[in-house]
């Protein structure tokens, strides 16, 4: 998990623990979204990727989400829609929101792909 979450806040002065917990804990909120929970179930994993109701869905939870620590979220702000649509596709967020939408999953776990 941190080497790929390494990957892609390359540059960042933050320790590799805040780095992954920000990935994962936005990942698990993102799961509970019922709008990306609907693409999700309605889209295949390519066809969600590019879906502008998941990007926009994503896009606004990222300019609402709190934290104590600006730094990560300004690049994560800054990083091309494609790299982050990626970075959440990498953690697992599309296949939790399937299994989430389905009934499958309690959302307890981050499965890493």
């Amino acid at each position: 998990m941190i080497d790929l979450v390494n990957d892609y806040f390359k540059g960042l002065s933050l320790s590799d623990e805040y780095q992954v917990a920000f990935a994962t804990t936005f990942v698990a909120e993102a799961s509970r979204d019922e709008g990306l929970r609907q693409s999700a179930a309605a889209n295949t994993k390519d066809d969600f990727a590019h879906s502008k109701k998941a990007r926009n869905g994503l896009a606004t939870m990222l300019w609402s989400y709190g934290s104590d620590t600006n730094e990560l979220l300004d690049f994560v702000r800054k990083m091309p829609a494609d790299k982050f649509m990626s970075l959440m596709l990498d953690l697992g967020l599309y296949e939790r929101l399937r299994d989430q939408a389905t009934g499958q999953d309690d959302g307890a776990q981050l499965t890493v792909v």
